[in-house]
């Protein structure tokens, strides 16, 4: 965890911006990046010259433990008849809300109810939960 103060991050990023009207967009983005401490996390990944996380393309199916799903599934019917031997299940990505947040994507997945029927649910995970799955 990085912590920065609003100067720090006013230092950084009137380095950064090469902009005719900078300090009014240093003065925009200098609050934001102090408030969401992942987004601040990020950006100085970037100043040292670091890479961010692929973004994967919307549809992409993913593979994720059962236990990473949101509270509104229901785990153990889910593990019964869905998940593979080591807890995973296929899922597929719906949307990306940026690398701000901690849980990066919106992903669809399969619920089992106490019936057993089958819904499709959406829930939010993080980059580190779940893998892309290869090529078949």
């Amino acid at each position: 965890m990085v912590h920065l103060s609003n100067e720090d991050l006013n230092r950084l990023l009137n380095e950064c911006v090469k902009h005719k009207y900078k300090d009014e967009i240093v003065k925009l983005l200098t609050p934001m990046l102090t408030e969401h401490s992942l987004a601040g996390e990020k950006f100085v990944q970037c100043v040292l010259g670091n890479k961010l996380e692929k973004v994967h393309p919307l549809g992409t199916l993913i593979k994720i433990p059962v236990d990473k799903l949101g509270y509104g599934s229901n785990k153990d019917n889910i593990r019964a008849e869905l998940a593979d031997s080591n807890g995973y299940i296929v899922a597929i990505i719906k949307n990306f809300k940026g690398y701000h947040s901690h849980t990066n994507y919106q992903i669809e997945y399969t619920n089992v109810s106490d019936a057993g029927v089958k819904t499709q649910e959406t829930t939010f995970v993080s980059f580190e939960d779940f893998s892309v799955m290869e090529d078949f």
